[in-house]
């Protein structure tokens, strides 16, 4: 029944690797996956196993002209929950699947808009505790994602769309 929300995203260095074989003193050559000026955020929802895809967004943003693309900020993430997490949400009452909302407390989940919306659509919310990663089922499916982001930078293909 439960849906667990979060944000992650990717910078810099999602895709670099540490370490790297090459000729005997020369450098590794690493090549560039992404825009270095440019950061992704997935927004994403997950069951017990894995994302649930037609509940993720993906936000795309400068990294350093914030005006021209914003980074996630509350407003934003309300707009996510209206568009993409409520149709996605079941009736706690009636037992429907995702009928539980499980996320951190950070300040753009805490908003009254968003807690609202989600009340509005049946279901139930559920706070973690505070940086509980071992707890929420959602950092482990982000942590698996960024690591086969590393290893197989080269064959790298995006599952969700850009807004």
């Amino acid at each position: 029944m439960a849906i667990f929300i979060d944000e992650s995203k990717k910078d810099r260095k999602a895709a670099k690797r540490k370490y790297g074989w090459d000729l005997k003193g020369s450098d590794p050559n690493y090549h560039t996956l992404f825009n270095m000026d440019i950061r992704y955020t997935l927004i994403g929802a997950a069951g017990c196993f894995s994302f649930v895809q037609s509940a993720c967004d993906t936000l795309m943003h400068a990294y350093f002209e914030k005006d021209q693309m914003p980074p996630l900020d509350s407003d934003r993430f309300f707009q996510y929950v209206t568009n993409y997490l409520v149709p996605n949400l079941g009736n706690y009452n009636n037992k429907e699947p995702h009928g539980v909302v499980i996320m951190d407390n950070c300040s753009i989940h805490i908003d009254p808009r968003v807690e609202k919306a989600i009340r509005d659509s049946g279901a139930i919310i559920v706070y973690s505790a505070p940086y509980s990663t071992e707890l929420i089922i959602i950092e482990s499916i982000f942590h698996s994602r960024k690591l086969y982001l590393k290893r197989h930078a080269g064959k790298f293909i995006p599952v969700f769309g850009m807004k």
